[in-house]
């Protein structure tokens, strides 16, 4: 049985998880520096640049759920970078795109450059979530593939802590813009690693290059007793565990609009399409865009501690679903989060209704700790449990569609209809709560008659 060398340890996982933490960096990049990037200062600060980017609240809305256009967008087309070129290819024009985007929010002056910055940054997030999941699961050896496989998720969360942290340092005008500054040093330090990186054995093997796929084994994986580099056996294993699916399939693979038409597919389709509303619908993602904002306004002082225990909570509740879900099984578990996560996002809509502070807190921080074990991993790995083989990639390119685009919708439109629903003095900005509330109900019994 095979286990990673120390070359694979130190220095092929840390640079592959580098693009799932830019991804999570990016989710909350702009939540604890809303204020100071857009304050209404004309004034110019550090090397010539303003020190803000004046806008409104619908203006800020664009710059940041834009980001997932970017992701709808290279989630799509994916795939004809990582099939036909590999995967580190895709690893690299994500740092690429990450750098460029970074280097032009650094630097902008304007709404629209700040637009464009967040399409690319979220052109590269959408490439990271389709290749590091598959790449992780490639290059992991059998013993310890699950855990391998917590990597992706687990760079995500420490990308939006990490996030949180900096914001403590940077959000004041002028000083926000070192947030792009790191992100830009991050993604060139991944492109830089990625010269001397390995491709993914399994699709070299699959591409017919079994001598170099050979080669890669060896500098990644080692026997048990460390005596040997190379195990035939291991590799083997692991390699025919990549192609297994198109091996084993009875017919050619489903594509998107054979998904829409084939009746064998309607209902798998129509669960994972609810599996993705429920999950963005809850509200999770205004909570990880606008969290300091939110809680601004019940209490200013508070608001930034608040976000960052977000971002730590989310990091410990990521852990419980590997050790419970074989024991509850995923509609039981699921369960229990749909039904945690509604009442945290009622206690948190009331809570800001009545400025009860502690409240806020409690209700923020239980709704994130609800979603996080069940309605944030499972509507992506029930997949495979509805779906028979042949559909699986279609049916995945369809959720992830439908999570981008429901992300872009509530991204956008969160700050305004939270203006409206509070009422014309303000008075109210639990409200739009109240309709996270209800959606997540809705989709939730929708999802539950058929799952």
């Amino acid at each position: 049985m095979a286990s990673f060398t120390r070359y694979a340890t130190i220095g092929v996982l840390p640079w592959l998880c580098l693009a799932p933490f830019q991804y999570g960096y990016a989710i909350s990049q702009l939540n604890q520096i809303q204020k100071a990037m857009s304050c209404k200062s004309t004034e110019l600060g550090a090397y010539g640049f303003p020190l803000c980017v004046p806008m409104e609240d619908a203006e800020f809305g664009l710059i940041t759920s834009i980001f997932t256009i970017g992701g709808l967008i290279s989630s799509l087309v994916a795939n004809r970078i990582t099939d036909p070129y590999g995967r580190r290819p895709a690893v690299q024009i994500n740092a690429i795109l990450v750098a460029l985007g970074s280097a032009i929010a650094a630097t902008a002056s304007s709404v629209f450059a700040l637009s464009v910055a967040r399409f690319l940054i979220g052109l590269a997030a959408g490439l990271a979530l389709c290749v590091a999941p598959s790449f992780l699961s490639e290059i992991a050896p059998p013993k310890v593939r699950d855990a391998v496989g917590v990597l992706n998720q687990l760079s995500v969360v420490f990308g939006i802590l990490f996030t949180q942290f900096l914001g403590f340092a940077f959000a004041k005008p002028g000083s926000w813009r070192a947030i792009f500054v790191i992100s830009f040093g991050l993604s060139t330090l991944q492109f830089l690693l990625g010269l001397r990186m390995i491709e993914s054995p399994a699709w070299l093997a699959a591409n017919n290059k079994k001598h170099e796929a050979s080669i890669v084994a060896a500098k990644i994986w080692k026997s048990e007793d460390g005596t040997r580099i190379y195990e035939a056996d291991d590799v083997e294993e692991a390699l025919l565990r990549q192609r297994e699916p198109l091996v084993n399939q009875d017919q050619p693979s489903a594509t998107i609009p054979q998904c829409f038409r084939i009746a064998e597919l309607r209902l798998p389709l129509i669960i994972v399409s609810l599996a993705m509303l429920a999950q963005q619908l809850s509200g999770i993602n205004a909570v990880m865009y606008y969290s300091t904002d939110i809680l601004s306004r019940a209490m200013p002082e508070a608001a930034p501690y608040v976000s960052l225990a977000v971002a730590v909570i989310n990091v410990i509740m990521t852990f419980p679903p590997i050790f419970v879900i074989e024991r509850y099984g995923k509609r039981k578990l699921l369960m229990y989060s749909v039904v945690g996560s509604i009442i945290a996002v009622v206690l948190l809509a009331i809570a800001l209704n009545y400025k009860m502070n502690a409240a806020s807190a409690v209700g923020t921080l239980l709704f994130v700790s609800c979603f996080a074990f069940g309605l944030g991993p499972i509507p992506f790995i029930i997949i495979p449990d509805v779906s028979p083989l042949y559909a699986v990639a279609a049916l995945s390119s369809i959720s992830l569609s439908i999570n981008w685009a429901t992300n872009f919708v509530i991204g956008l439109t969160f700050l305004p209809l939270r203006n409206i629903l509070a009422g014309p003095d303000n008075s109210w900005p639990g409200n739009i709560f109240y309709l996270f509330a209800f959606l997540l109900t809705v989709s939730s019994i929708a999802f539950f008659k058929y799952f």
